[in-house]
């Protein structure tokens, strides 16, 4: 009778996922191929994950010489992020363990590429669509073996199946899963959730199997991103209480081999990419993240729980269960469990935090921590279950609804630029929030330093704007560092004894000599500092002699009553003379000291 109950649960379960399955695919297929194409699919940092696969089973040639000699058609701009020069050979910044995740639907994309006669060169419809289609399935995977191993706590399944789902629909996962499906994070979930459940299964079971299957998958997401290393440090919490940690304490030294080849395993998963650095740079090891670091003594610890532009309390209010989840161990004393799930939490917030781009660019939310949304589930669990037994099923069932339908609108919001992926603030959040028609868009994109002044407003003939965080058309140079301290979004730009002149703006221009016209710039400039060092110059080229320089102008710039915080605007006044042959105008900023100036918002009007 046991085992017919079992059996239907089973198949209850496998239903569910496989209900989750398509309804993701068709959130997945509206959103992402039919609204954005499927061209972009692969995008961002996913394209360096997913280079490996094109590079090994496609081309043999993890040098990516298929680029230079043009096998693949691609833009420079396709690979420039992610594809780096160490000496004379080519390496990918990323580490391979996402590819390692989806290279089982990489060959069934190559397979059903053949035989529908699609052109195989790894980056065609099929290979993309499957990126896409690895990412759900991992997803529901997920859902599937998180609510196993809750219930191996606890086998209350309602509870079981509202954690791991709102993990899925009520989080930022979700976004990873159908919208951005080539990042990291989806990999990382699934491995993470397989490494809890399977020690999980050895504690109770004592079957080596799951021992085996606990490397491999630790092993595989220490491949996916090397600081996944300190998920080793959930194990204590799995045991649950004292008494069975130093059980398995105990029993680790007459297991001594078994827990050897454990390690071995893990070992080999990880040694992958110390071979793929060989073959590709001939090292073992490799800093990819070139001229990128961890903070570690000035961790952006309030930042990544609460600010406005990525906080993980404020895109994914959900998590902030976890608050209340940890005071409940705090007041039933449950010491225990509250120092084991602090031995996880603590290191991976203070890791998170740490990076020096510490809101990790462009993305929805704090995503970063998706990497450990399954421990935080299982964390959750006591919590849930004492509320339920307080109260009803009905609260978790309007909690799920409400956090479910918010995270749905900021997805929503996201794909379709209401939130921006990387600039929010306080004034723009409350200003997008919940609004979902086309009045939203772009909102958030606003900066009202690219707006001319009102005096000029109806005499524009030309204008030009440079935040130092992209690069726009007729900009030449463009370089910037990035600084929390910018006026605008994230970056602004630095001008010191390695840089004297900041990025030009070069147009084509010309005038006859009765038109009268005026440039008007405004740049702003960060206290303290050396404004009387920089000159605005506009340089003037000469169409016949191919672009010799006809003549420069050097303007002062002159400080204006207007500020923001810690930043002045600057401004230049002056008329542009018509002269023979005109034909190209480049104007920049110069700097005359050698001292460090930090300027952002730098726009250039044409006027009559």
């Amino acid at each position: 009778m046991k085992d017919s109950l079992s059996t239907r649960k089973d198949d209850n379960l496998k239903k569910v996922c496989w209900t989750f399955f398509i309804v993701l695919l068709g959130f997945a297929v509206y959103f992402r191929v039919v609204d954005h194409g499927w061209e972009g699919i692969v995008q961002s940092d996913g394209k360096g994950y997913f280079g490996y696969l094109p590079a090994i089973f496609v081309y043999q040639d993890l040098n990516f010489e298929y680029f230079a000699k043009g096998k693949l058609e691609m833009p420079y701009d396709y690979f420039w992020s992610w594809l780096y020069y160490f000496g004379e050979e080519r390496a990918i910044k990323y580490t391979a363990g996402v590819a390692f995740m989806q290279s089982p639907f990489f060959l069934l994309a190559t397979l059903i590429s053949w035989i529908f006669g699609f052109e195989m060169n790894g980056y065609s419809f099929f290979f993309q669509l499957f990126v896409l289609i690895s990412a759900i399935t991992y997803a529901c995977l997920s859902f599937h073996f998180l609510r196993k191993t809750i219930e191996t706590f606890n086998d209350n399944k309602f509870v079981s199946t509202f954690i791991s789902g709102s993990m899925l629909f009520s989080t930022n996962l979700l976004n990873y899963t159908i919208n951005e499906p080539s990042m990291s994070h989806i990999y990382t979930y699934f491995a993470f959730t397989m490494v809890l459940f399977h020690f999980r299964k050895f504690i109770l079971t004592d079957n080596s199997k799951h021992l085996y299957l606990f490397a491999f998958f630790y092993g595989a997401s220490v491949l996916i991103r090397p600081t996944n290393g300190i998920m080793i440090l959930a194990l204590p919490y799995l045991c649950y209480n004292n008494e069975t940690f130093l059980a398995f304490i105990r029993s680790i030294l007459p297991k001594f081999f078994l827990f050897f080849k454990a390690v071995l395993i893990a070992l080999l998963i990880i040694f992958i990419q110390s071979a793929l650095w060989y073959l590709q740079a001939g090292k073992f090891y490799l800093w990819t993240y070139v001229d990128e670091t961890f903070n570690w003594f000035a961790p952006n610890l309030f930042n990544v729980l609460w600010s406005y532009k990525k906080g993980l309390f404020v895109y994914t209010p959900f998590i902030l269960f976890i608050i209340p989840a940890l005071l409940f161990f705090i007041l039933r004393k449950d010491w225990y469990k509250f120092i084991t799930a602090a031995l996880m939490l603590l290191p991976a917030w203070y890791v998170i935090s740490s990076w020096w781009c510490w809101y990790y660019g462009g993305s929805f939310g704090l995503r970063a921590f998706i990497d450990y949304y399954p421990f935080i589930a299982i964390v959750m669990l006591p919590f849930f279950i004492w509320l339920v037994e307080k109260c009803t099923n009905k609260i978790l069932v309007l909690t799920f609804t409400l956090f479910t339908a918010l995270n749905f609108i900021q997805n929503y919001q996201y794909i379709n630029h209401i939130i921006h992926y990387d600039s929010m603030d306080k004034s723009k959040f409350w200003e997008v929030f919940l609004g979902v028609t086309r009045n939203y868009q772009w909102k958030a994109w606003y900066n009202e330093n690219a707006e001319p002044p009102v005096e000029i407003e109806g005499k524009i003939v030309r204008k030009f704007f440079m935040d130092f965080d992209e690069c726009p058309e007729n900009w030449i140079d463009c370089t910037w560092k990035h600084d929390d301290n910018s006026l605008s979004r994230n970056q602004l730009l630095v001008l010191d004894s390695s840089r004297l002149i900041s990025p030009r703006l070069s147009i084509d221009f010309s005038f006859g000599p009765e038109e009268k016209l005026y440039l008007k710039s405004n740049v702003w400039i960060l206290k303290p500092n050396k404004s009387s060092n920089l000159h605005l110059v506009m340089d003037l080229l000469d169409s016949e002699n191919k672009g010799i320089l006809q003549i420069k102008e050097r303007i002062k710039l002159n400080e204006v009553e207007k500020s923001k915080n810690d930043w002045n605007m600057y401004q230049v006044n002056f008329p542009i003379l018509h002269r023979q042959n005109l034909h190209r105008i480049e104007i920049y900023i110069q700097s005359d000291s050698m001292e460090p100036i930090k300027l952002d918002d730098f726009a250039i009007f044409i006027h009559n």
